[in-house]
């Protein structure tokens, strides 16, 4: 991630997040699907993905804008 991704706030500060925090940094929703404790689940900023192809279980996805991504 680069440094002006929202993402890096959290990528390099070694925090505690949870999902809701991370909605909430790149404007995000969470898909009605969710089950109900999904918000405050921990979040580790190692498991971000931003490619569908190669996405493992348990990772976050990060969709990126563009007509490459």
């Amino acid at each position: 991630l680069d440094n002006h991704s929202p993402c890096s706030r959290f990528a390099s500060t070694g925090e505690s997040w949870n999902i809701s925090r991370v909605l909430d940094v790149v404007n995000g929703a969470l898909s009605p699907a969710a089950p109900p404790d999904f918000l405050s689940r921990p979040f580790s900023p190692a498991a971000i993905s931003t490619d569908s192809r190669t996405i493992s279980p348990g990772q976050f996805f990060l969709a990126l804008r563009g007509e490459v991504h």
